[in-house]
């Protein structure tokens, strides 16, 4: 084989191999994301603060779905919670509800406004990752947050899932998300997940369509003080199996008043 074949060869090899290998990491919010934490409320933040086991019904199955993956290395679960308070807790939450193991980094020094964006930027230097998964909410600032990552960093590829919890607009080429099933379903379409995860979200969506009363301090899709007014639920158009999910998009919906 002549050596310009070789080349060529080896390169359409590489070009077609890159994606599996390319380096993934996820990086998630907690309070509002994870949590149900209620953070616009100060009554809500002060009786949910040291609550470990209210997870967004879910959430943790969506995160174990894409720990799974051989191409993503690392989790990190990046809250403004101060550590000297709830460094505990978060860690207690994290563990109680059976997330992917990962380092949890509150915050300490840095402001509220810079703390986040600080350690996303020692996050990327060090790990040098190709694809980064964000996790947010929109009740504070992690959609601009998120979308300033996304501008400093053009090579890398972003997937960004901004849960609304709250009737606040999101920053563009981003995902909002009132359930985990819509992230899911999504990073199927984006080729992150494999094919095998329909079944993850299957059961996702026979437990969301089944959801009963929405109750204080109860692990939920839909906890009492959700408010998702405005929200369009977007799905991948090309994906047929969408058809077996329309009792809990009809679901998300009725909650959302769409």
């Amino acid at each position: 084989m002549k050596k310009s074949t070789l080349t060529a060869f080896l390169a359409i090899t590489f070009s077609l191999l890159s994606p599996v290998f390319a380096k993934t990491i996820v990086i998630s919010d907690i309070d509002d994301t994870l949590k149900m934490a209620h953070v616009k409320a100060l009554g809500g933040q002060v009786s949910r603060a040291f609550m470990t086991k209210i997870t967004f019904a879910g959430m943790p199955e969506l995160l174990n779905e894409i720990a799974k993956q051989k191409k993503v290395s690392s989790f990190y679960y990046l809250s403004n919670a101060p550590e000297f308070l709830m460094k505990r807790s978060h860690t207690k939450f994290i563990a109680v509800n059976k997330y992917p193991a990962g380092k949890i980094i509150l915050k300490s020094k840095e402001s509220k406004e810079e703390h986040k964006i600080i350690n996303i930027k020692k996050i990327i230097e060090t790990e040098k990752p190709d694809e980064i998964i964000f996790f947010g909410d929109n009740g504070e600032r992690d959609s601009v947050i998120y979308r300033e990552a996304m501008d400093l960093y053009p090579e890398i590829k972003f997937n960004t899932y901004i849960h609304y919890v709250y009737p606040n607009a999101i920053e563009a080429d981003q995902t909002a998300f009132v359930t985990a099933l819509e992230p899911l379903l999504s990073l199927i379409s984006e080729g992150v997940l494999p094919l095998t995860s329909y079944i993850t979200a299957s059961k996702l969506a026979v437990a969301i369509a089944n959801e009963g009363e929405r109750e204080t301090f109860k692990v939920q899709y839909f906890p009492e003080f959700l408010n998702c007014s405005g929200f369009q639920l977007s799905l991948p158009a090309n994906d047929l199996r969408v058809l077996n999910y329309k009792n809990a998009i009809k679901k998300i919906n009725t909650v959302c008043g769409n």
